[in-house]
């Protein structure tokens, strides 16, 4: 079997809140085909003391493809945020996945003191937004999820998506060529830094087919032939069931936040 398949769990003595998956062709001949997805980063102290050394030093990584935030909890948020923020060229072509919008983050922590005493009221600050500056601030980052109206909210934007549209896409394979037809970007190819989603006409038609596979300009499909795969299960309390059918109700209280998680299935 040509595909190998690494799982490392990361910081399990701490929060424990982050995962790295690994994909390798091993076929001859060389170069070794590595596709490389960290979900979560868990909390702001450990990106640079703990996860970024192990992507690059450990396991020897230049390049991270995917990176996800399940839900916007603090151990598993700011570790993303982090190594967004470290100015590493691993990260600048990530492309990331999330809840969507909006981001329901209470500005307090609970998380160890030194991160505590960055919350005080005199400098308190915006989590969420400093996430989404994280992503812009260098690289050719793409937040897929931009338009994802997590809450399901009546008379938004008509060009935003619907609270379980993550709902059975594969991931892992997904690449940026057509993301600006998605919503992430405007006609000229400009982030929308107010997050007013203005997408082009060529739109239609998105960058996954009807199975969920991710797709190229041509219609082709991008997973290699046994190459292991990440697809969505359940979002924003939707969940994928039986014949792909979606159930649930999309929540709406800052409360429930993790029963909004992302949830994944690799196989």
């Amino acid at each position: 079997m040509p595909w190998s398949l690494e799982i490392y769990h990361i910081g399990l003595e701490s929060s424990g809140d982050s995962t790295l998956i690994i994909a390798k062709d091993d076929t001859p001949p060389p170069p070794v085909r590595v596709r490389a997805m960290l979900i979560d980063g868990g909390r702001l102290n450990q990106a640079a003391a703990m996860v970024h050394p192990l992507i690059t030093a450990t396991v020897g990584l230049n390049r991270v493809d995917v990176m996800v935030v399940t839900h916007y909890d603090e151990d598993h948020l700011q570790g993303i945020r982090g190594l967004l923020q470290m100015n590493s060229p691993v990260y600048d072509n990530a492309l990331l996945f999330d809840q969507g919008e909006p981001g329901d983050i209470p500005n307090n922590n609970q998380g160890p003191y030194e991160e505590r005493i960055n919350f005080r009221p005199a400098n308190r600050e915006d989590r969420y937004q400093v996430y989404l500056n994280a992503i812009r601030q260098r690289g050719n980052r793409i937040r897929v999820t931009a338009s994802v109206d997590s809450q399901n909210r009546p008379a938004v934007n008509n060009n935003w998506r619907n609270a379980d549209w993550l709902i059975g896409k594969e991931i892992f394979w997904a690449e940026a060529l057509r993301f600006d037809m998605d919503g992430n970007y405007d006609p000229d190819g400009r982030y929308r830094a107010d997050r007013t989603i203005l997408p082009p006409a060529q739109r239609a038609g998105g960058s996954w087919n009807v199975n969920g596979d991710p797709i190229n300009l041509f219609g082709n499909v991008l997973i290699p032939a046994g190459a292991p795969t990440v697809r969505c299960i359940a979002c924003n309390q939707y969940v994928q069931g039986q014949a792909n059918l979606v159930g649930g109700v999309g929540g709406a209280a800052d409360d429930l936040k993790n029963r909004k998680s992302l949830i994944f299935l690799l196989q």
